[in-house]
């Protein structure tokens, strides 16, 4: 058994530890044991290719829901599990789990997931709205650059143009509704006589 070795403060003598905690020298009490503490373990990685997963992940619900945003956002923007594979660097087979629910994705999948698609981590916790699909449409995308470049009255204008548009759209069939033909301009005789009649009967 180890002892311990202690210096008394009083006559500075240095000695094993006594049972009593008394010095031998001056039988003054020597100073308290140190109590060493063992730190705790380090918590184990799962295996696999990734970091260590979340503590506290949420349940199986959350992460079906989570697979089904990684699905909506990769369809939105037209790309495969391969294309995704080859952005992220995330094996297909593990992707397709994860979009299935089967696999609940670490941390750094996620990343990895989240910088291939050009998107923040949240974007995996909010629920899809009809205005964000709406948004992610490729043809609503590539008129994004042009629509930055509008003022505040060729918004006004836009609106009112597709304001008119949806007036004549049939809700019951989809269709188009005939639009009202323009009607032809009449025109006052008397301004289409030539100038010189028209001077002639002033005279």
């Amino acid at each position: 058994m180890d002892r311990e070795v202690v210096r008394c403060k009083m006559c500075g003598l240095v000695q094993y530890r006594t049972r009593t905690g008394n010095c031998r020298r001056c039988v003054r009490l020597l100073p308290p044991k140190l109590e060493y503490l063992i730190p705790p373990p380090a918590p184990q990685e799962l295996p696999g290719d990734d970091r260590q997963l979340f503590e506290k992940w949420p349940n199986r619900e959350t992460v079906e829901n989570i697979g089904q945003r990684i699905r909506q956002l990769r369809e939105s923007r037209g790309m495969t599990q391969s294309q995704l594979q080859a952005r992220s660097r995330v094996s297909r087979s593990y992707l397709s789990r994860i979009e299935s629910g089967q696999m609940t994705p670490s941390l750094g999948t996620l990343e990895k997931i989240s910088e291939a698609l050009g998107v923040g981590l949240n974007r995996f916790f909010i629920p899809e709205s009809n205005g964000e699909t709406l948004f992610e449409d490729p043809f609503i995308q590539g008129l994004r650059p042009f629509l930055r470049q509008l003022d505040w009255e060729q918004w006004q204008s836009i609106l009112k143009r597709l304001a008119a548009i949806s007036d004549h759209v049939s809700s019951g069939t989809g269709q188009l509704r005939s639009m009202p033909q323009p009607q032809p301009v009449r025109v006052n005789p008397v301004a289409r006589r030539p100038m010189n009649s028209a001077i002639a009967n002033q005279r």
